[in-house]
């Protein structure tokens, strides 16, 4: 697999996360958001956390990819986090 297939891979997970009924009001975002914008109470990133080729055989390379989901919320001050 190239990097254009692990990308892809991302994206349809992405996709996969904003099908109905979405977490997140289906805000899911590939790669980390370091904060979310204004307004916004809750989002979803995906994000490639590791990518392992084994040696190439003559056929191929095996990949293993490990995705991370992170599940992000604001709360207003003082509000419980929970």
């Amino acid at each position: 697999m190239s990097a254009s297939a692990h990308l892809a891979i991302q994206q349809q997970l992405v996709a996969a996360l904003t099908q109905a009924p979405a977490l997140a009001s289906g805000r899911a975002y590939a790669n980390p958001v370091r904060e979310l914008p204004e307004g916004t109470a809750t989002a979803i990133t995906l994000t490639t956390e590791r990518s392992d080729g084994t040696a190439p055989t003559v056929h191929a390379t095996d990949w293993r990819t490990t995705y991370r989901v992170d599940c992000l919320a604001t709360a207003a001050a003082g509000a419980d986090p929970a």
